[in-house]
């Protein structure tokens, strides 16, 4: 784990006579709690591995099913679409159910998705499991945070999570790309999967033991209406752009999806208004310091994500290289990466994340 996790709990209160030495208890407390973070932290980097897996495989891929450009970015986008779409309707299944409980059927799903795109026997199918991961993803990663604050309760420690928690989705994307390139070039593309099989089925075994069962709120209605608008919004949003790669813009099968996304992401707030439960509160964007942070994640999530693909593309397609040099030319990306996020606690720490 990174040096941030170690501090993860509040200390425990000295027990008399013992010179400030924490209870037997309260150290058994903070190890639970610890190995509860490690495995729920290794769940959320397979999360952000698996969405990066296939990108230095790509040509291999291609080469294989005989799929085009545009098949391939499609492959690539399907997890994401799917994932994204889903996000919000998966963190209310969550809330009303409980986080365990979700994260456990996240894990069977997203697990069992990720073994048939190994098995996969055409593309047809690897598209559509790839599509189910993003399904399981939308599942886990809501439930993993619901069930992460009741692991830390207090204020301060669950602080202390969330900050090394934001730096593992930086490290599953970078061991993505770079286990891939090594995989695929010593064993087969498909063998890449065989590492989000073993964290899921590790998952699954210690859940019950190591992770709190966040106990639901059946109170909490599912807002279908506002699901369905959000889902359908963000996944024709996202289809129509990735199909600008086989299409042209003046394609219906490209502004057809522009048109209709966008329009029922406009009529997503108007509808959530209306609803005494609604999804996603109305003013939860509305703050200036809100808007910025999450275009910031925007703007970097897409950028990274595409200097992945069309650069694994570039580099084998047009320059012939390996799989394994792919892989070894982002080192110095990850390598920036990882020490700008180690320099970023501190600096937020002395200057406040707006600073």
């Amino acid at each position: 784990m990174p040096e941030s996790a170690e501090p993860l709990t509040s200390a425990a209160p000295a027990a008399p006579g013992t010179a400030g030495a924490p209870s037997a208890p309260a150290t058994s407390a903070t190890s639970a709690a610890r190995a509860g973070f490690a495995l729920l932290g290794a769940v959320q980097v397979v999360l952000i591995f698996t969405l990066a897996a296939v990108a230095v495989p790509l040509p291999r891929i291609g080469a294989e099913f005989g799929t085009g450009r545009a098949g391939l970015i499609l492959l690539t986008a399907a997890y994401g679409l799917s994932f994204a779409g889903l996000l919000l309707c998966g963190g209310r299944l969550a809330d009303r159910y409980g986080g365990r409980r979700i994260l456990t059927v996240g894990l069977l799903v997203f697990g069992s998705a990720t073994a048939l795109a190994a098995l996969s026997p055409g593309f047809g199918a690897l598209l559509a499991a790839r599509f189910a991961q993003g399904v399981g993803a939308a599942l886990v990663a809501p439930a993993a945070m619901a069930v992460l604050r009741a692991l830390f309760p207090a204020p301060a420690a669950y602080g202390r999570a969330m900050a090394t928690w934001g730096g593992l989705s930086v490290l599953g994307a970078t061991a993505g790309n770079l286990v891939s390139g090594v995989v695929s070039a010593l064993a087969g593309w498909r063998w890449t999967f065989a590492v989000p099989v073993l964290v899921v089925l590790l998952a699954l075994a210690g859940s019950r033991r190591l992770l709190p069962a966040a106990p639901g709120r059946p109170d909490r209605s599912l807002d279908l209406p506002g699901a369905l608008l959000a889902t359908a919004g963000i996944s024709l949003t996202s289809l129509g752009l990735v199909l600008t790669e086989a299409e042209p813009w003046s394609s219906p099968v490209v502004w057809g999806p522009l048109l209709a996304g966008p329009a029922l992401l406009a009529a997503f707030p108007l509808v959530e208004r209306r609803r005494a439960d609604p999804l996603l509160p109305p003013g939860f964007a509305s703050h200036p310091r809100r808007r910025l942070g999450l275009a910031a994640i925007a703007l970097a999530a897409a950028g990274t994500s595409a200097v992945f693909v069309l650069l694994s593309l570039g580099l084998q397609e047009q320059r012939g290289w390996s799989a394994l040099r792919t892989s070894a030319a982002f080192v110095p990306f990850a390598a920036a990466l990882i020490g700008t996020g180690r320099a970023a606690g501190p600096l937020i720490g002395r200057y406040g994340p707006a600073g």
